[in-house]
């Protein structure tokens, strides 16, 4: 075994996992290592970027790894672009934390641009790769025990779910994508190693315990966005598997599935929705897209009509409810798009500009059109359908690129409700694997494994 490419392999998957990481350490532990505590969160950031900073020495400097054109291209225009804005923002409107969103690129996305990048053009490499994927499974295990724990100990003391590090929104998408790691390794995944403690997370009656009341979780937490993403995840890995099993001719595994997910909907629903932690949270996510309330003319009433109130109630459909609060910051940015829609504010200077007391839309495309305008948007657009293109269309001859599409699908659907890209790991890993990824590295490999 080569070991400095398993090294290699596991700093990858730290590295795009830092605040997922940090962030499960701050519930596990209820430390506070979070957001609200900037210095601790920053220095252990700094600590795991500069690892990946002494590799890439390493790798492309002192190795000679080939770097590609368009790489450094692409690097160098995102670079400039974020750091030009950062400096008019500075210049005109002064110190602000919203100058900490450039910060975040740099600490948190960057290095996974690049460990993307590397990934894509190191792909026949198997111990990198084998080290990388089981590290990602290593590290959701521990998302899950970590939250597994929380919840039975909050339910033993009888106390409320809530951390005071980490909020219940974060919790959710976490573990929806522990949930997407989860299931490629039980649908998808062969063992990639011989060492028992590895063997045991790879296998399959775990994984599909896990898989079963992984939704119980996300349920409690009332994760609205995450549990979209748990559909999204279900149903792209429904049409993969079926279109697998019939390439194959083995429907087994297939049926095996959607048992799986029978036996997890009647876990979460009927076993459990007796639960009070169960039974809020989805109170909290089924509104989300079932929206009407019941009002009258001058106030909200939640749980009951105002039988004093002479003014009939009436069914209304609130934008805000309809979208959990969204709906005003979606408006806002559409009044503030077409005041400059072709070129935008500045990737950081938008964040002035609108009356909103958030600092991003909380939609990607908005983001897009707020910070450079339908050219930018373009620009993104066609990178990101490029980037997902090459996964898709290579999938079909090498299942672990199936990992990397079932990862996609968590930025896809967490920037489209909460977050910004600048400072999603996620996003800019699969937009750079995506990219770079190339159709003779699956040949190829094929070859060295000859």
């Amino acid at each position: 075994m080569n070991l400095s490419d398993s090294r290699k392999g596991f700093i990858a998957a730290i590295n795009i996992n830092k605040v997922f990481i940090i962030n499960i350490v701050a519930l596990f532990l209820t430390l506070g290592i979070g957001y609200d505590n900037v210095v601790i969160f920053g220095a252990i950031s700094i600590i795991l970027l500069s690892i990946s900073i002494i590799s890439f020495i390493k790798i492309f400097i002192i190795n000679k790894f080939p770097l590609d054109k368009k790489l450094l291209v692409i690097l160098i225009f995102f670079a400039l672009y974020f750091s030009i804005s950062e400096i008019l923002t500075f210049i005109h409107f002064g110190i602000s934390g919203k100058l900490l969103f450039y910060f975040y690129w740099c600490v948190f996305s960057l290095d996974s641009a690049i460990w993307g990048y590397y990934l894509a053009k190191n792909f026949q490499n198997e111990n990198f790769l084998n080290t990388f994927l089981i590290s990602l499974l290593a590290i959701v295990y521990v998302c899950f025990l970590g939250i597994s724990f929380n919840w039975i100990r909050s339910l033993l003391l009888g106390s409320t779910l809530r951390n005071p590090n980490i909020s219940s929104q974060k919790v959710g998408y976490y573990l929806s994508f522990a949930y997407s790691i989860f299931l490629y390794f039980f649908l998808f995944n062969k063992e990639v190693s011989n060492f028992k403690i590895i063997k045991i997370l790879q296998n399959k009656t775990l994984l599909s315990l896990i898989i079963s009341i992984l939704p119980i979780l996300v349920s409690s937490y009332g994760g609205r966005g995450a549990f979209v993403n748990i559909l999204a995840l279900l149903i792209v890995a429904f049409i993969i598997k079926l279109i697998f099993s019939l390439k194959e001719h083995k429907m087994k595994g297939f049926f095996q599935f959607i048992l799986l997910i029978f036996i997890s909907c009647f876990i979460t629903i009927f076993m459990f929705n007796n639960v009070t932690y169960v039974n809020n949270g989805l109170h909290r996510i089924i509104p989300f897209s079932l929206i009407t309330k019941v009002c009258n003319n001058d106030n909200y009433n939640d749980s009951k009509n105002d039988s004093k109130n002479d003014k009939p109630p009436i069914i209304v459909k609130d934008i805000d409810i309809v979208t959990a609060g969204r709906g005003s910051l979606y408006l806002n940015a559409i009044e503030t798009i077409k005041k400059k829609p072709i070129l935008g504010y500045g990737s950081i200077e938008y964040m002035h500009h609108w009356s909103s007391t958030y600092n991003y839309p909380h939609n990607l495309f908005f983001e897009w059109m707020l910070q450079g305008g339908i050219i930018y948007t373009i620009f993104m657009l066609f990178l990101s359908l490029l980037a997902i293109g090459n996964i898709v269309k290579n999938s079909y001859k090498e299942k672990k690129l199936l990992m990397f599409l079932l990862i996609g699908i968590y930025p896809a659907i967490n920037l489209m409700f909460s977050n910004t890209y600048l400072n999603n790991s996620y996003f800019w890993f699969i937009l750079f694997f995506g990219i770079f990824f190339e159709k003779n590295r699956i040949s190829l490999k094929k070859e060295v494994n000859t």
